[in-house]
C-alpha cells in the first residue's frame, strides 16, 4: 500500500513537471544533470530514468530524505510542501507502528521462549524419558505456533455490548448451526424472543485444537456437541461399549454427538478427539430444561418428544436396532420420533409445517390464513384440504426437515421371510369379497402412534401371519428412505421403510390353492399384470400352469377383513 501510494505520487510529481504552468519559466524536468563531464537535461534521458528518478523523489519526501531535485515554479514547490506534511506525519506513524509492533512481536517471543525454557526445566526436573520430552515439546511447540481461533471470552471489548446487541449478536453467530434440528427450528417458529434467550444460556462456543479430547469413554456427559469445522476421530472399544473390536469414525462438519445427554442422563461410550483444529457449540441440558419448563406451548411437545427419545434409547438392541452410541441412537431422526407422537403433538406441528411452506409457489399448500380457517373448521378448496383435515385429526404427519422443507411422512415395516433354500415369502395378491388384485409385495404395515419397529413387528404377524408366528426368528433390519412428490396432497412425502429380514425356522400351516370358483375367474383374469397368480387345481396340467409357479407354493391366507395369496 504504502509503495502503491509513492507510486501515485511520483506520477503526480512528473507530471507536474512536465505540465503544469510555470509562473517562472521553469520546471524540475528541465533540471541538466552532469553524466561522464557531459551535461544532459532530464527530458531526453529516457522514460525508465525518469520515472525512477520520479519515484526516488517521492520516496524521499514520505520518508523525509533528501535528493538532489529542486523546485522551480510555485506549484512544485506547494507540491513539495504538501508531501514534506504528508511524509511529517505519515512517516512517524509508521515508524511507530513498525516499532510497536516489533516490540510486540519481541514480547511474545520472549514470552514464548520463557515458556519452553519452563517446560523443559519441568521435564528435566522429573525425568521425563527422552523420547517422550520430544513428543511433548513438539506438540506444544506447534499448538503455540497455531493461529488461534477467538471466542467472546477473549475479547473483552465485548463487554462493552448491551444485552440486547450482546444477544442479538450471539443469536446471530448460533442460529443457522442449532436450526439444523428440527425440533429447534420448531422452537424458533412457535417464539423466536424466547429461542433467542435459550441461545443465550444453553448454548456456548468451544474450541479444540488438533489431539484435543472432546470427551473420553466412561464420564458422564456435559451436554450435546455440533461440529460447526473442522473433523473429529471418534473411537470405541470393547470395554467401554457393545462392539466386538476397537472401531474408528471420522466425524465431520454439522454432525451432532450425545445428544441423547439433551433427553436422558446419558455415559459416553467412546472418546472424540480432535483431528485438526475445531469449533464446537455445546449445548447444556440443564439451561434447556429450564427454559422449557416456562413455556406453556412447548413444554408439553418437548416432554413427549423426550419421551419417545428415551424411549428409543432404552429400546435399542440387536435383532431390531443396534446398540445406541454417542454418534446415533436407532429411530431417532426427528421424522421418526414425530411419526410416534401423540396426535396433538403431530397436530401442532404439522399445522406448524404447513404454514410455513413457500407461500410462492405456483400451487400453494397451505397459506397462513388457511391455517386459521382449517382451526376453525373452514375449508379453502384445492386438492390440500384432504392433508389439511388428516393433519388436524392426527392422521397424517407433516414436519419441517432440516433444510426448512415440509415433508409428510409415512413410516411403514414390512417382512422378509427367507427360507434355507433362498426363497422368499412374499404376498402376491389380495381376495375382498371374492374379487382378486394382484400386488406382489412383502407382508407390511404403517406404523401406528406410540409405535416401534418392534411394536409394529409383533402387530403385523399377530395380524396377518399367525400361521409363521412361531416359526420365524428375526436376524435384523434394514431402513430405507424414500422422498417423492404426491400427486393426491400435493406435497413431497417421505417414505420411511423399514424391512426386518427374517429366517424361517419351521414349517407354515396354511390352507393352498382353496380359491372358489368365482375367486379362481378372477384370478385368471389378472394375466399379463404385474404379480399375477392363478389358483392351481388337481385338474391343471403342468402344461397350464405357469413355469415360474411350478415349484411355488401359493398359500390362502384369512383372517375376518380379506384374504392373501402368499
Amino acid at each position: 500500500g504504502a509503495l502503491w501510494l509513492t507510486h501515485l505520487i511520483a506520477c503526480a510529481w512528473f507530471a507536474i513537471g512536465s505540465f503544469a504552468m510555470s509562473d517562472t519559466g521553469g520546471h524540475w524536468v528541465h533540471t541538466t544533470v552532469d553524466i561522464d563531464g557531459e551535461v544532459h537535461d532530464y527530458t531526453a534521458l529516457g522514460h525508465s530514468f525518469q520515472y525512477l528518478t520520479a519515484y526516488h523523489w517521492s520516496l524521499a519526501q514520505v520518508s523525509l530524505g533528501a535528493i538532489e531535485i529542486s523546485c522551480f515554479n510555485s506549484t512544485e514547490r506547494m507540491f513539495n510542501v504538501v508531501c514534506l506534511i504528508f511524509g511529517l506525519f505519515g512517516g512517524s506513524a509508521l515508524i511507530a507502528l513498525l516499532s510497536a509492533n516489533l516490540v510486540e512481536y519481541t514480547a511474545g517471543q520472549r514470552e514464548r521462549i520463557e515458556r519452553l525454557r519452563l517446560l523443559r526445566r519441568y521435564l528435566s526436573n522429573w525425568g521425563v524419558e527422552p523420547r517422550l520430552a520430544t513428543r511433548v515439546l513438539r506438540q506444544v511447540t506447534e499448538h503455540m505456533s497455531e493461529k488461534k481461533v477467538l471466542i467472546a471470552e477473549n475479547v473483552p471489548a465485548l463487554s462493552w455490548l448491551s444485552s440486547t446487541l450482546d444477544l442479538e449478536l450471539h443469536t446471530s453467530i448460533i442460529m443457522p448451526h442449532i436450526l439444523l434440528h428440527p425440533l429447534f427450528r420448531c422452537f424458533a417458529c412457535t417464539d423466536q424472543a424466547w429461542f433467542n434467550r435459550l441461545c443465550r444460556k444453553a448454548v456456548h462456543i468451544k474450541v479444540l485444537r488438533a489431539a484435543d479430547e472432546l470427551f473420553s469413554a466412561g464420564s458422564a456427559a456435559a451436554g450435546a456437541y455440533i461440529l460447526l469445522g473442522g473433523t473429529l476421530k471418534y473411537s470405541q472399544s470393547p470395554e467401554s461399549s457393545a462392539v466386538d473390536d476397537n472401531t474408528e469414525e471420522l466425524v465431520h462438519r454439522s454432525a451432532w454427538l450425545s445428544e441423547s445427554t439433551l433427553w436422558c442422563h446419558w455415559l459416553h461410550v467412546g472418546t472424540a478427539e480432535a483431528k485438526t483444529g475445531c469449533r464446537v457449540l455445546l449445548v447444556t441440558p440443564e439451561p434447556l430444561v429450564h427454559a422449557v419448563q416456562s413455556h406453556n406451548q412447548l413444554s408439553l411437545l418437548a416432554a413427549e418428544f423426550a419421551q419417545q427419545y428415551h424411549r428409543r434409547v432404552t429400546c435399542a438392541q440387536p435383532p431390531f436396532a443396534h446398540w445406541p452410541d454417542d454418534l446415533n441412537v436407532p429411530f431417532t431422526q426427528f421424522d421418526e420420533l414425530v411419526s410416534s407422537m401423540s396426535c396433538a403433538a403431530t397436530r401442532y406441528i404439522g399445522l406448524q409445517a404447513l404454514e410455513h411452506l413457500d407461500l410462492d409457489r405456483k400451487d400453494k399448500l397451505v397459506p397462513r390464513h388457511s391455517i386459521r380457517q382449517s382451526i376453525h373448521g373452514r375449508k379453502t378448496g384445492g386438492k390440500t384440504d384432504k392433508l389439511r383435515d388428516e393433519v388436524v385429526d392426527g392422521t397424517s404427519t407433516v414436519i419441517i426437515d432440516s433444510n426448512g422443507k415440509a415433508l409428510r411422512i409415512v413410516a411403514v415395516v414390512a417382512i422378509q421371510l427367507e427360507r434355507d433354500d433362498g426363497r422368499i415369502f412374499a404376498q402376491l395378491g389380495k381376495l375382498t369379497g371374492g374379487a382378486a388384485k394382484a400386488g406382489c409385495e412383502l407382508p407390511g404395515t404403517k406404523r401406528e402412534r406410540n409405535e416401534l419397529v418392534e411394536d409394529a413387528f409383533l402387530r403385523l404377524v399377530e395380524s396377518r401371519l399367525q400361521i409363521a408366528e412361531n416359526c420365524m426368528e428375526v436376524e435384523r433390519i434394514e431402513n430405507t428412505t424414500k422422498e417423492m412428490m404426491s400427486r393426491e396432497y400435493g406435497v413431497q412425502t417421505r417414505y420411511l421403510r423399514t424391512v426386518c429380514f427374517a429366517q424361517l425356522t419351521g414349517t407354515i400351516g396354511a390352507a393352498t390353492y382353496t380359491c372358489g370358483e368365482q375367486a379362481r375367474e378372477s384370478l385368471r383374469a389378472q394375466q399379463g399384470k404385474v404379480g399375477f397368480v392363478r389358483d392351481v387345481s388337481a385338474n391343471d396340467s403342468e402344461d397350464d400352469i405357469p413355469e415360474e409357479l411350478l415349484s411355488r407354493e401359493v398359500y390362502d391366507i384369512r383372517n375376518q377383513d380379506h384374504a392373501c395369496l402368499c
